[in-house]
């Protein structure tokens, strides 16, 4: 017998005691929104070259050729005449962390989604900006040793190094154009020039805000402003890293040259609780029972990345065994 209007009505309107819910379409908007905004200075600071093998190597010069004085005028063979010297040279090498990421759409849902505009020209938007935060990312927080034995190897990060000596420490002063000065004086003294466009000062959102208030009246800031472009190879092997001319760039304020930019990735957001691990789940993996592998977590939040975590190390208890 079919059901009547009324009936059909009660059922879809016992929604609280486990009834069926009413029918309605999904109202989808055609344009595709993103607010979320990340400041990358490494990204743009440091420039990415194209690399055909997995190895860099170059020539470091170890010695120059020797001046002298003396008291022949040239050209002279006598024995006060200055030997003949060249420089000297050794080669050297570290491995390339070449950097990838791949997408794959299906032509059913390029046709679906033209609406948002082209999903191609969206994707490959998307996978850039995805890049550019891993760079970053690994800039600041990457550790070499912690994944040297994984396929996803990263570099030591500015965190890391920064611990470990490359630092000018204040204790517990209050930031002063001081503390500038010295950061300039420690790093010209072993670059042995002016530091200008290929040096930057990298800081957080607050920490800009605090240097703001102790540039009033002085006359090294913003004087001048500075472009800051991208710079990269644009793939070509042979070619030398340069501005990339297509990059907008970003208009930044400087400090007696050296431009100063903000950084999303400075400021954490909490810091990872700790890590447990184990050695002895599933099997199938390629992991090895005589390695020892190491990890480092941090979360991602809407409001961005948290401290990482303590590292933790784990070794499977036989081999083919999973670590989680």
């Amino acid at each position: 017998m079919p059901a009547s209007l009324a009936e059909i009505r009660e059922a879809f309107s016992l929604t609280s005691s486990g009834g069926a819910i009413n029918l309605v379409p999904k109202a989808i908007d055609r344009v595709l929104n993103e607010l979320q905004k990340k400041w990358g200075p490494m990204h743009r600071a440091v420039p990415r070259k194209t690399w055909e093998t997995d190895i860099f190597y170059f020539n470091k010069r170890t010695a120059i050729p020797k001046a002298q004085h003396t008291t022949e005028a040239p050209p002279t063979s006598g024995t006060g005449s200055v030997a003949a010297s060249n420089s000297t040279y050794t080669q050297g090498q570290f491995p390339i962390k070449h950097t990838q990421s791949q997408g794959d759409l299906a032509k059913f849902t390029v046709k679906v989604a033209s609406t948002n505009g082209s999903l191609f020209d969206l994707e490959l938007g998307a996978h850039a900006k995805s890049m550019e935060w891993l760079e970053e990312t690994t800039h600041v927080f990457g550790s070499a040793q912690a994944t040297l034995n994984t396929h996803r190897r990263q570099w030591d990060g500015i965190d890391l190094m920064v611990a470990n000596a490359n630092k000018v420490d204040a204790s517990t002063q209050l930031v002063a154009l001081t503390m500038l000065d010295n950061a300039i004086d420690a790093v010209r003294g072993a670059y042995a020039g002016e530091l200008g466009m290929d040096y930057f000062w990298m800081m957080s959102p607050k920490m800009q805000s605090y240097v703001n208030g102790l540039h009033v009246q002085f006359v090294n800031y913003q004087m001048p402003m500075k472009r800051m472009f991208t710079r990269d190879d644009y793939g070509d092997p042979m070619a030398s890293v340069a501005d990339n001319a297509i990059d907008a760039g970003v208009e930044v304020a400087t400090y007696r040259g050296i431009p100063i930019v903000i950084s999303s990735f400075m400021s954490s957001q909490g810091t990872m609780g700790t890590v447990s691990t184990t050695g002895n789940t599933g099997s199938g993996s390629s992991l090895l029972a005589a390695n020892t592998y190491y990890y480092r977590m941090e979360g991602v939040t809407r409001y961005g990345l948290t401290a990482a975590s303590a590292e933790a190390s784990q070794a499977p208890s036989a081999d083919g065994k999973n670590v989680c």
